[in-house]
């Protein structure tokens, strides 16, 4: 079955710095749950350094568009509503919305608008792939948590989904397997 739960990664990334470390990976039934998540707003990493959660990114297409826009503009300045694109000019750009789309396809105004990032998947993919080979003690790494009670099996499972293809010039996923940490990763 197709995974119903919204995924969510939170990262440490200190400050003025390449590296990374995993904090937390999961997923929310809900954006209720999310929020809960987010809500927390300061983890605890390793040797007690405490980092706070400064803002969320929210993939913004698929079938519950509405929701994320309802929900960024609920928690506006902490969650940023996001697209994927595969090709595009810059590997970030903005797009300011002023309407979304009820459940019913029409529009409805949104409330002093919004700003949409629209990401190059290609671009921030590789680039992810590329911090995926650097060795975890050098600098640049990708760090992961320790997985004492194996809750990286299913992240590990998404993070090997897609695969870079020569001959479409970009990430596949050839098996249409999950691959939501992935996009939560890039």
């Amino acid at each position: 079955p197709r995974c119903i739960y919204l995924r969510s990664v939170i990262r440490a990334v200190p400050y003025q710095s390449e590296e990374s470390g995993l904090i937390q990976a999961g997923a929310a039934p809900d954006f209720d749950g999310r929020t809960t998540l987010l809500g927390k707003r300061t983890y605890s990493g390793t040797a007690g350094i405490l980092y706070r959660v400064r803002s969320a990114i929210v993939d913004a297409m698929g079938n519950r568009t509405s929701e994320v826009y309802r929900y960024c503009v609920k928690h506006r300045g902490q969650a940023i509503p996001d697209q994927g694109a595969q090709r595009q000019a810059t590997p970030i750009a903005h797009t300011a919305l002023e309407f979304f789309p009820d459940d019913k396809g029409n529009k409805l105004k949104i409330p002093g608008g919004l700003l949409l990032h629209r990401v190059d998947t290609t671009f921030f993919k590789g680039d992810l792939a590329n911090k995926l080979s650097i060795a975890p003690g050098d600098p640049g790494a990708f760090h992961l948590h320790s997985n004492d009670n194996g809750e990286l099996n299913q992240y590990a499972r998404e993070m090997c989904a897609e695969v870079w293809s020569d001959e479409e010039q970009a990430w596949i996923n050839p098996h249409q397997r999950d691959n939501h940490f992935w996009d939560c990763e890039y």
